[in-house]
């Protein structure tokens, strides 16, 4: 559906302040800095890019990735019923 219909600007900007606002808040609690960390140490990468991509990201570029990484044709649904 998205595909078809397109991303909503101002949806995406909410989300967008939301997503950046938790990461900010999470910089308050000694847990989530101790884990942001870490998760920073084992994936080599520094424990604030995450802040800065955020930061950083565009209308323009979840709309490329929305066409580039979710193809329909490469996907699969799995159905788990109660026995």
């Amino acid at each position: 559906r998205l595909k078809r219909e397109g991303l909503d600007r101002e949806q995406f900007e909410i989300v967008k302040k939301s997503v950046y606002g938790g990461i900010i808040r999470g910089f308050n609690n000694s847990e989530s800095c101790v884990s942001l960390m870490l998760n920073a140490d084992f994936f080599g990468v520094d424990p604030f890019d995450d802040v800065e991509t955020y930061a950083n990201l565009t209308f323009e570029d979840v709309t490329k990735g929305l066409y580039e990484f979710f193809d329909s044709k490469k996907s699969a649904i799995s159905i788990v019923e109660p026995v």
